[in-house]
């Protein structure tokens, strides 16, 4: 039946199964019956962001995505869809962390500080001297193309720019099976702050 909360409960039961292929219809059904009603209500923060955080983990690209434009569509979310064009999803930092999903996910490390500013569309990191020597600090999934290749071009400034700054961006398979991690030179050092990679077979 096409009612909101026995569509939920049926797609967290496709979840639990790894029976991904199923969900994203189910999906598109839940948010058709919930309609305009308050996307929290229905699960969007918990149930169904945590079933589109195991579709991704999972590998399933194509039905990661459906869930999330599904989302995207009724308005329950404020972000972008991210294709193998334009992979990146609010890459302004202008629209507060949904945290799941294709958006950004900032990592909880000891002795960081993550303080984003949606109205400067801006990303601050502060780091108190006790954070661990190797750390990820923030993630996004990103669909790619195979034996593609990007350009990624980021703006950073550093109180102290004149010495390595230890951050880089890491390109890595989400499967674990796509060859070895791609890293990029030091954000604050690289030449024009860009970094061209090419996506492995």
């Amino acid at each position: 039946p096409n009612r909101p909360r026995t569509l939920l409960a049926y797609a967290w039961f496709l979840s639990n199964n790894h029976e991904y292929a199923a969900i994203p219809s189910i999906v598109q059904r839940l948010i058709s019956a919930a309609g305009k009603r308050d996307p929290h209500a229905w699960g969007r923060d918990d149930l169904l962001a945590a079933i589109e955080d195991r579709l991704i983990a999972a590998g399933h690209r194509d039905a990661s995505l459906s869930v999330w434009a599904s989302m995207v569509r009724a308005g329950w979310l404020q972000q972008t869809v991210p294709s193998g064009d334009h992979p990146i999803t609010n890459e302004n930092f202008k629209l507060s962390f949904f945290q799941h999903g294709f958006d950004w996910i900032p990592a909880e490390v000891d002795g960081i500080r993550i303080e984003q500013s949606p109205s400067e569309g801006s990303l601050r990191l502060r780091f108190s001297g006790d954070e661990p020597e190797h750390a990820q600090i923030l993630q996004q999934s990103v669909p790619l193309d195979a034996n593609r290749t990007y350009n990624l071009r980021w703006d950073v400034e550093s109180k102290r720019p004149d010495l390595p700054s230890g951050l880089t961006w890491r390109l890595q398979s989400v499967d674990g099976v796509g060859g070895s991690d791609v890293l990029s030179g030091d954000l604050v050092q690289t030449n024009k702050q860009g970094w061209q990679f090419r996506v492995p077979s």
